[in-house]
């Protein structure tokens, strides 16, 4: 089951997220408690022949938003999720291949979500995702993802 949820949403980034391909990005790992998104050196390379900071940047922001996004559809169903705030500390170069890792909040902020989520049409949810590179930390990021309900639109427009 958890394997189709990742094949969903590769997918679905790969569908709706033209960076994602150009980024060869990759839903590599999900068991319901950890999502992984890996990245290719070779396309995310910089003048210095690691990886782009951008490109780190993008990966752990798509990787909270991806939990984020999984995690308000199992508490509401359709929703839209964004960014409102991040911060990245860049920790030492990758010069490899490399992932980023998202794990599930604690229950009771899983909890507070969910109840803001479901009573208030919208909730906000503080996610730290890790960037590595061959399971050595190489960057820390903290994303702060804002949900929505999606409200179906009216008269079937």
């Amino acid at each position: 089951m958890k394997l189709a949820i990742a094949q969903e949403l590769d997918a679905y980034l790969h569908s709706n997220i033209p960076l994602i391909a150009a980024m060869q990005i990759e839903v590599c790992y999900f068991d319901g408690k950890c999502l992984r998104l890996s990245a290719p050196l070779a396309v995310n390379v910089n003048d210095k022949h690691t990886a782009f900071g951008g490109s780190i940047a993008t990966l752990a922001t798509i990787t909270g938003w991806a939990m984020a996004t999984l995690l308000a559809k199992q508490a509401s169903g359709p929703n839209q999720v964004v960014i409102a705030e991040s911060k990245l500390r860049y920790l030492k170069p990758i010069t490899d291949d490399f992932f980023a890792e998202c794990l599930r909040p604690e229950d009771s902020d899983l909890d507070e979500f969910c109840h803001d989520l479901n009573v208030k049409s919208t909730a906000k949810l503080i996610l730290p995702v890790q960037v590595k590179q061959d399971n050595k930390l190489t960057a820390e990021f903290t994303g702060t993802y804002v949900a929505s309900v999606k409200t179906p639109p009216a008269n079937g427009a």
